[in-house]
């Protein structure tokens, strides 16, 4: 099986699974990137990756023409960050063609972006054209328009990880105060503000606990004089941009992960590291992996993007239950070793393509691969919490 995989670049989101790819297809994968690694991207300590797979199609015309070969030649081609226009001419001769992508309408339905669903997407139903959806929303998303229906397969991002035992995970996490940290970007939609406030109640009511922001953005001076004038310089503490390869070493001594993003978190592969790390993960239910990646209650939890005070009832109930937050950090990691993680999705994409070739289904019920179900944002619904009535 000839696979080809064409994208902007070749990131820590992807280099796992492409690994993994590799050992299985030998020099039958290759992966085209566009572009270099973004400046930008390094210095918000991402990683520059060389494999000899990669393909540079904007090195030279040499380079260009031997890219079109490998095109030539595949039997499936993945497109990610890339316009259909580089693989149109497959495409008409029946090339199969996965799309790899995050929702479209991370914003909502704009004119501009319904646009482009249809310009970019429509006039390719007829063909051989499947979508591996990098969010859980992505399936609604292009059903809207009639894309894909049908088509779409649960995917994502597969961080690298490090194997752990139950006895790794009590040790790391036998810390005296529970260790709570946020990573990202500070912007206004990744929300890091809702930790903060999260962090001002819990010593209101007089939990223990430590906060690690870990990340930069044009936020952050905004949050650290937030902290200050509610005295919380000892509860919180503003790392900034910590490098792609030490946030494993972060997040083996922490208990908790809260992420507060809104619907324009595509994916949010802090998720993979912090559950591939025996975390326990609170998540916004429109964090894009989370529904695909958290059971609630079970390997972590979710609560709804609109009514973050469900995020504090969540921590106050299980902040000093230490059994609960091993056993779901244990199941967590076990959700990444078994099912979510490069080398699993490899085989089950290997799989996936063999029976599209052959003009079959796959039959997966859950995990990498499987079907991905029509979601729409409002979708979850939790338990009153601590007497809640904001349902």
């Amino acid at each position: 099986m000839k696979l080809v995989f064409i994208t902007n670049s070749l990131s820590h989101h992807q280099i796992a699974l492409c690994d993994a790819l590799l050992a299985l297809l030998g020099s039958d994968f290759a992966f085209i990137t566009l572009y270099p690694n973004a400046e930008a991207k390094v210095a918000l300590g991402q990683e520059h990756f060389e494999r000899a797979y990669e393909h540079r199609i904007y090195e030279s015309e040499a380079a260009k023409a031997s890219c079109d070969a490998l095109l030539a030649s595949a039997e499936c081609i993945i497109i990610g960050t890339a316009h259909y226009a580089i693989i149109e001419k497959y495409l008409r001769k029946g090339t199969l063609v996965l799309r790899y992508g995050e929702r479209p309408f991370k914003t909502g339905k704009s004119i501009r972006n319904l646009a482009n669903m249809f310009v970019y997407h429509n006039r390719f139903r007829k063909y051989n054209i499947h979508l591996l959806c990098a969010s859980a929303y992505a399936a609604a998303d292009y059903a809207f328009l009639g894309n894909y229906v049908g088509r779409t397969y649960k995917w994502g991002y597969f961080t690298r990880y490090q194997h752990l035992t139950k006895l790794d995970l009590e040790r790391a996490k036998s810390n005296a105060i529970p260790q709570i940290a946020w990573i990202g970007r500070m912007i206004d939609w990744k929300h890091p503000e809702v930790a903060i406030q999260t962090a001002i109640k819990l010593k209101e009511h007089q939990r223990p606990f430590h906060l690690t922001m870990i990340g930069d953005g044009y936020l952050r001076e905004q949050l650290e004089q937030l902290v200050a004038s509610n005295h919380l310089e000892g509860e919180v503490t503003f790392l900034g941009n910590v490098h792609a390869s030490e946030i494993a070493a972060h997040l083996l001594k922490t208990n908790f992960v809260i992420l507060t993003s809104s619907y324009e978190e595509g994916w949010g592969a802090v998720l993979n590291e912090a559950m591939a790390n025996g975390c326990v993960a609170i998540a916004s239910h429109a964090t894009g992996s989370a529904p695909f990646l958290i059971k609630d209650g079970v390997n972590g939890f979710l609560y709804r993007y609109e009514k973050s005070a469900e995020l504090l009832d969540i921590l106050e109930v299980i902040l000093s239950n230490k059994e609960e937050q091993l056993r779901i950090g244990w199941e967590a990691y076990q959700t990444i070793d078994a099912t979510w993680n490069g080398s699993e999705a490899a085989k089950r994409l290997v799989a996936l393509i063999a029976s599209l070739l052959e003009g079959k289904r796959p039959t997966l019920s859950d995990g990498p691969c499987s079907p991905a179900l029509i979601l729409a944002n409002n979708w979850f619904r939790r338990a009153s919490r601590k007497g809640d009535q904001s349902r």
